[in-house]
C-alpha cells in the first residue's frame, strides 16, 4: 500500500530522477536540482505556512518500501491564494497499479488543499496525452476550455512599420489594476469566469513586484485604452520578454470593442520592432475568442501548440432560496441496531 507525504530528504534523489526521465522540456525544476540542500529546509517551512504565505511549490510523493512510486507538483496559479494548478504528475511506469497510485496522489492533495481554502484546481494538459487526461477526469476534473498559442517570426514590413492611432491609448498605472480585472472578466464566457478568474495583481503587478522582475532581467510594459471619463477600460495590451529574442503579447478587448483587436496587436508589434531586431512573437488565445484567433491567422501567425485546460472546483454553491429546516437533521439505524458492516 502506498504512503503519501510531503517531499523529504530521503526521497529527493528519486524525485529528481523521475523528473529528469519523464518531465517535459518546458517544465522547470532547475532550482530544486541546483539547490537541493538549501531548498529542502525552505520547503519544510513552506509546508507549515497558510496558503497566502506560501512561497514555494508543494511537492508530494507516493512511496512504498522506500521507493518513490509517483509525485505530484502543485503551485499557486498567479496571486490568488484560492486557485492552484497541478504542474506535474509523474507515476513511475514500473509501478504496480500505477493508475491507482496516481488517483491516490491526486485525491490526497485535492482534499488537503481544498480543506485549506483552495477553491479551484487547474491543470494545463497536452490534448494528445490521453492517459493524463483520463487520470485527471477520473479524479473529478472537467474540461474548461483550450488555450491556443500562436507564434510568428517574420511579420510583413507593412504591418510592423506604422504604429496604429488608437484614441484613448496610454500607459497603464497602478490605479488601473482593478479596472483591468473587470476588463479581463468581461472577455470570458460566463461558464468559465469563476474557474479562470484572476486578481488585479495578475494583470498589473505591484510596483515592488515589477522592480524585482526588472532586476531579474524581464522587460514588461502594459498599455490601456480608456474612455474619456477614465472610469472604464475598453482594451489593453501588454508586452514582455526575458531575453529580447522571444516577446509575448497579451491582448484584452471588451466584447463591444472587438473591432479594435487588430489595431492593438499592430501597436504591440510596432513596439517590438522598434529595436530593429527580428524576434519571435507569441500570443495566446482561449478557444472561445474566435475573433482574436481569426485576426491572428490573417496577420500571418501560426498555431504552434494547443493546451487543454481542466478544472476542478472544490466548493459547493448554495441555493439562495433553498428549503429551510426548523429542526436538526438526524439519522439513526433502524431499530437502534448497529450496522452489520
Amino acid at each position: 500500500m502506498a504512503k503519501i507525504r510531503s517531499l523529504g530528504n530521503k526521497e529527493l534523489k528519486q524525485v529528481l530522477s523521475l523528473l529528469e526521465r519523464f518531465s517535459g522540456d518546458e517544465f522547470n525544476y532547475l532550482v530544486l536540482e541546483r539547490f537541493q540542500t538549501l531548498y529542502m529546509p525552505f520547503h519544510a517551512i513552506n509546508r507549515l505556512l497558510p496558503l497566502r504565505f506560501k512561497f514555494l511549490p508543494e511537492i508530494y510523493v507516493a512511496t512504498a518500501e522506500n521507493k518513490v512510486l509517483g509525485i505530484v507538483w502543485l503551485s499557486r496559479d498567479g496571486y490568488r491564494q484560492d486557485r492552484w494548478k497541478v504542474d506535474q504528475v509523474i507515476i513511475d511506469p514500473e509501478t504496480y497499479a500505477a493508475y491507482d497510485v496516481g488517483k491516490q496522489l491526486m485525491y490526497y492533495v485535492i482534499n488537503k488543499f481544498g480543506a485549506l481554502g483552495v477553491e479551484t484546481f487547474l491543470a494545463y494538459v497536452d490534448p494528445h496525452y490521453d492517459e493524463g487526461l483520463a487520470l485527471l477526469k477520473e479524479c473529478g476534473f472537467r474540461h474548461c476550455t483550450k488555450m491556443h498559442t500562436f507564434q510568428a517570426e517574420k511579420i510583413p514590413e507593412n504591418l510592423r512599420s506604422k504604429p496604429s492611432q488608437i484614441q484613448g491609448l496610454r500607459e497603464a498605472r497602478s490605479s488601473d489594476a482593478r479596472k483591468l480585472q473587470e476588463l479581463y472578466s468581461e472577455t470570458l464566457l460566463p461558464e468559465v469566469r469563476v474557474s479562470l478568474r484572476k486578481s488585479p495583481q495578475d494583470l498589473y503587478p505591484h510596483p515592488v513586484e515589477r522592480f524585482f522582475r526588472q532586476c531579474k532581467g524581464e522587460f514588461y510594459k502594459r498599455w490601456v485604452v480608456s474612455q474619456a471619463s477614465g472610469d472604464y477600460l475598453c482594451g489593453s495590451v501588454s508586452l514582455s520578454t526575458w531575453d529580447y529574442k522571444v516577446f509575448e503579447i497579451s491582448v484584452l478587448i471588451s466584447p463591444a470593442w472587438e473591432h479594435a483587436t487588430e489595431d492593438l496587436i499592430l501597436f504591440a508589434l510596432h513596439q517590438v520592432y522598434k529595436s530593429g531586431s527580428t524576434p519571435k512573437i507569441i500570443i495566446n488565445s482561449y478557444e472561445f475568442q474566435k475573433s482574436k484567433i481569426e485576426i491572428l491567422t490573417q496577420l500571418g501567425f501560426e498555431r504552434a501548440w494547443t493546451t487543454e485546460i481542466l478544472v476542478k472546483d472544490y466548493w459547493i454553491p448554495l441555493k439562495e432560496n433553498g428549503i429551510r429546516v426548523k429542526n436538526p437533521v438526524l439519522l439513526f439505524a433502524k431499530g437502534g441496531r448497529t450496522s452489520p458492516a
